[in-house]
């Protein structure tokens, strides 16, 4: 809200100069807004209901309901997979030259998250 970014703003002001060492290019104020953007966002995802509205929800839609493992593997899974040519024979896209050197270990984790 106004008066939340004004209390941002008047901190920014008298920290002018203290966080930026840390921080590259980007000043107090600018790494602030993103705070309060980022809590805007949590409030608006935030949600409240008695249980027969959850239930209702997860009828309509029953990912809602993932655990963490199944989160995990559908955001994998999303990314793609092609055929691979050396013997793990599947490549998940989704960990394309992010993480070097762990390659193997990145392979197997949609497999053990589809077990469980």
């Amino acid at each position: 809200n106004a008066e939340y970014m004004g209390d941002l703003s008047c901190f920014a002001s008298r920290t002018r100069g203290r966080f930026n060492t840390n921080m590259g290019a980007m000043n107090t104020f600018a790494f602030l807004k993103q705070v309060e953007e980022q809590r805007s966002q949590e409030r608006a995802l935030s949600w409240e209901g008695t249980f027969a509205d959850y239930l209702e929800l997860v009828a309509k839609n029953p990912h809602i309901a993932d655990l963490a493992h199944a989160r995990v593997y559908n955001m994998i899974m999303a990314g793609g997979v092609s055929e691979a040519t050396d013997i793990h024979g599947h490549r998940y896209k989704f960990f394309e030259e992010e993480l070097y050197g762990l390659e193997r270990t990145l392979q197997q984790l949609p497999m053990y998250a589809a077990l469980i």
